[in-house]
């Protein structure tokens, strides 16, 4: 169909008056409503069941973000553990000793 014919079947359509329900619809629509089977609510367990790829995904982006940031302070700060150790402790010492520095 070409845009033409399709304007004026939608003239058309708008000009007619739409067809009144029967008397009963709303009833008949109440009904049905009522009939319909509800839904039991999730439990805690089935929510976080329905979560679980999403804090997945989240996790793994965590922990590689993490290792990532290690990775860029560990290759531009050299250190050994000896050093952190030394300087740990000296830390911990001065906090024992209540100097602030």
């Amino acid at each position: 169909m070409n845009d033409r014919k399709l304007k004026k079947l939608f003239e058309l359509a708008r000009t007619e008056t739409p067809p009144t329900p029967p008397g009963n619809f709303e009833l008949r629509v109440m009904c049905a409503v009522r009939r319909e089977e509800r839904a039991a609510p999730l439990s805690w367990w089935d929510q976080l069941g329905a979560l679980f790829p999403r804090l997945a995904l989240a996790a793994v982006l965590l922990m590689g973000a993490c290792l990532f940031a290690d990775y860029y302070y560990s290759a531009h700060h050299a250190s050994s553990f000896a050093e952190d150790a030394t300087q740990f402790s000296g830390q911990a010492l001065f906090a024992a000793n209540g100097d602030g520095s």
